[in-house]
This record gives structure tokens, sequence and C-alpha cells, in this order.
């Protein structure tokens, strides 16, 4: 009850009711609890099954790893709707070990790297290249790297252009139906 963890689940579980603009009656019966669990939960007064856990993530799309307060992520959708999203994908791939040996953000072909023509992306590419190389050079260190990311990704949590809007600016018309 008094773990920090738990109060983070505590406080998370009760901004995304609060978010949701819903009760802890109507919240609580859509993942089929009593209210009265619920506001023991919301209180860190007792803490849910692995199994009710899972029903709220479920039932409102937002990840565990949310609500246990690992990822600041509300939830795991791995739709790409704006250029955030996107560089949080290419970060990922740039964690994975199977990555191949020598990958790079900004690629001159196919085989080393990702090749884009979208030209809002070269700036953002080459600006988080530059922030991990002094990173991995150690002139910061991973707090500040995080603090800046954490800055990165909100100034460019705007959309991404449709399909549309890209076919327009390359062709000059509207695409056709």
């Amino acid at each position: 009850m008094g773990d920090i963890e738990l109060q983070i689940f505590a406080n998370r579980l009760k901004e995304l009711r609060n978010t949701l603009n819903i009760t802890q009656k109507d919240f609580a019966e859509k993942i089929g609890i009593t209210a009265a669990a619920l506001s023991s939960y919301e209180n860190n007064l007792k803490n849910p099954s692995i199994a009710v856990a899972k029903r709220i993530a479920e039932t409102f799309n937002v990840s565990i790893d949310w609500l246990c307060g690992l990822t600041n992520e509300i939830n795991n959708d791995e739709n790409i709707k704006t250029y955030s999203d996107l560089i949080r994908l290419f970060l990922k791939i740039l964690k994975l070990e199977m990555a191949p040996s020598g990958f790079n953000l900004i690629a001159t072909n196919k085989e080393n790297g990702i090749v884009t023509e979208n030209g809002e992306m070269y700036p953002i590419i080459r600006d988080i290249q530059k922030m991990q190389g002094i990173l991995n050079d150690g002139t910061i260190d991973q707090n500040i790297y995080n603090t800046w990311l954490d800055g990165f990704l909100e100034k460019h949590n705007t959309s991404l252009p449709t399909w549309a809007i890209i076919s327009e600016r390359d062709t000059g018309e509207p695409p056709q139906e």
C-alpha cells in the first residue's frame, strides 16, 4: 500500500477515469468490479488482480506499462498518426538487437538504413542522430538525452500528412477516387 509503484497505479487509474469523464460506478461496471473495489484501487487501499488490470487495459485501450508507471505512453496502439509516433517507431527499430550492423536512420541506400522522400523527416532524423551521437560519446548523460527527447517528441506531436495530401503535393492534383 505504501509502495510508490502502487501509488502510481492508483493515480493513473483515477487519471484515466477522470479523463474519460465517467463515474466510478460506470467505470467499475465496464470492467466487471464494484464501485467500492474501484475506489479502493484509486485510493491505494487495495491492489487489483492481474486479471482486473488486464481488463482495464483492454477495455479502455491503455497499456499496462502506462498504468504501472513504466512508460508515459498511455496506449500501445501502433497506429502512426503523428511525427512523434514515427520517431518512437524509429527509436524502437534502433533498439532491436536484430537491427543490422551499421543500421542508420539517415541512409544513402536501402542496405544500410531507412530511405524517406518526406522532406520533413530529414531534419528530425538528423537531430535524433546528432543527439544519440553526443549521448554515445559521453558528452551528455542518459537523463539529459531523455529530457531532450521528451521535449523533441512534444514539439513533433503534429499529424503526419495523409496519403491524399502527399499525392496532391507530388502530382499537383487531388487524388482520384
